[in-house]
């Protein structure tokens, strides 16, 4: 990172499945990991995140599980909160099975809904009850607030192309 007088403390790379060298990346870079996994299972990634046939979200886990963190460091997973699609304590169980052997942080995001997608965001008392299970299992685990959906530039937007 010489050169543009950044603290690699300060730079997030994000990605939703490239595996391919990741590990070897953000080893010898020592920057921040921000990986869009927003559902728990191989089924669901694959309907509803195109990159899945690509990069399958079990390749992404062992991937992930080479990173070699700091004592301070973690993982940032985001995670799409869609009304009854990947919001239950059933998918809350699968995500925290999914990461159990991983040192992360999860950012529950609020899905904002787009034109493209027929999909609702999850009522504010699901997102609660899935954080507070992710929680219990001492995961840290927040809950973004969101901007921008005026513009369809907001977290949370999902785009299916």
């Amino acid at each position: 990172m010489d050169g543009f007088g950044l603290s690699k403390s300060r730079i997030t790379v994000s990605t939703a499945g490239v595996t391919k060298n990741l590990s070897n990346f953000i080893n010898k870079y020592g920057v921040k990991l921000a990986v869009s996994v927003h559902f728990p299972t191989e089924e669901q990634r694959l309907e509803f995140m195109p990159i899945n046939k690509l990069y399958s979200l079990s390749s992404l886990i062992t991937e992930l599980k080479k990173i070699k963190l700091n004592k301070r460091d973690f993982i940032t997973i985001e995670y799409l909160m869609i009304n009854d699609i990947n919001d239950s304590l059933q998918h809350a169980i699968k995500l925290h099975k999914l990461v159990s052997d991983l040192k992360v942080k999860i950012n529950l995001i609020p899905f904002n809904p787009i034109k493209t997608f027929s999909g609702k965001p999850s009522e504010d008392n699901k997102i609660e009850k899935f954080a507070n299970y992710l929680k219990s299992k001492n995961i840290f685990t927040t809950i973004r607030k969101s901007r921008g959906k005026d513009t369809q530039g907001a977290c949370g937007q999902f785009s299916l192309k």
